[in-house]
């Protein structure tokens, strides 16, 4: 326990407690892998493509199909994200009223993948848009925190009424174990076998800027430190494996914060 104490007010003390924003302008959608229902015309990264044209024509605009009776897009923002808001711009050369009554849902996995993934709802949004290239700024009830972020039509009214948009702004903090709170706790004389432990680019020369580098990062579930060269490695996206003994090395694994980091 008294290690844990340790490392977890050396980890809070020398990391800088911030929310990242990511993406151009605080929109880690940009740019972001996206699927959908269904699609019309034009791919569903249209809409997340920088573009705020909104005529059909400019080709950045997208809607599912006609014949798509389950309405739905969805962009990977690739990261945990806190959401706090979001922004679709209606198409301005046909139909703005097309973009009504739209649930916002963040997911921590992908729905597709995982119909049982539970949402989080950000915001219903009942009524319709009734002039044309207008954005609609969505605030969420409440901040939610998930990765996947997906627009969902309901109430369809008839054959041609389609969820259809030109661009989705995300807006939030990209999480990091600052913010869910976590500790890390030491293991001295082994390191992580994992095979998706990766060396850092950067020289990092000592194991708080190590845990730095890590705790800024919500993916980062632990980390190796070999003590003779000041080489730090990440392990990323996985539950932590085996360790193997190994006297130039400690590793560091995040846990749930059993000692409240000091504020």
């Amino acid at each position: 326990m008294r290690g844990r104490v340790a490392i977890c007010i050396l980890v809070c003390v020398t990391v800088l407690r911030i929310q990242e924003t990511t993406g151009t302008d605080g929109n880690p959608a940009l740019n972001k892998p996206t699927s959908a229902s269904s699609m019309l015309g034009f791919a569903s990264s249209t809409a997340v493509d920088g573009k705020n044209d909104t005529h059909w024509g400019s080709q950045s605009c997208f809607s599912v199909d006609f014949s798509d009776p389950d309405h739905w897009w969805q962009v990977d923002l690739q990261y945990q994200v806190l959401v706090t808001e979001i922004k679709v711009s209606s198409r301005s050369d046909c139909c703005p009223e097309r973009l009504h009554d739209f649930s916002v849902d963040v997911y921590d996995t992908d729905p597709t993948l995982n119909p049982l993934s539970p949402a989080k709802q950000c915001y219903f949004y009942s009524g319709s848009v009734t002039s044309p290239g207008v954005t609609v700024t969505v605030t969420c009830t409440r901040p939610v925190s998930g990765r996947y972020l997906r627009l969902t039509g309901k109430n369809r009214i008839n054959d041609v009424d389609v969820l259809q948009f030109c661009e989705v702004q995300v807006f939030g903090a990209t999480e990091t174990h600052s913010t869910s709170c976590s500790t890390l706790t030491q293991q001295r004389g082994k390191r992580f076998s994992s095979v998706l432990v990766h060396d850092l680019q950067s020289h990092v020369n000592d194991p708080a800027a190590c845990a730095s580098v890590c705790e800024r990062d919500i993916r980062c579930t632990g980390f190796n430190f070999k003590l003779t060269e000041g080489t730090c490695q990440l392990v990323r996206d996985t539950e932590i494996g085996p360790t193997v003994a190994d006297a130039s090395w400690n590793c560091y694994q995040y846990e749930p914060c059993w000692v409240p980091c000091p504020a």
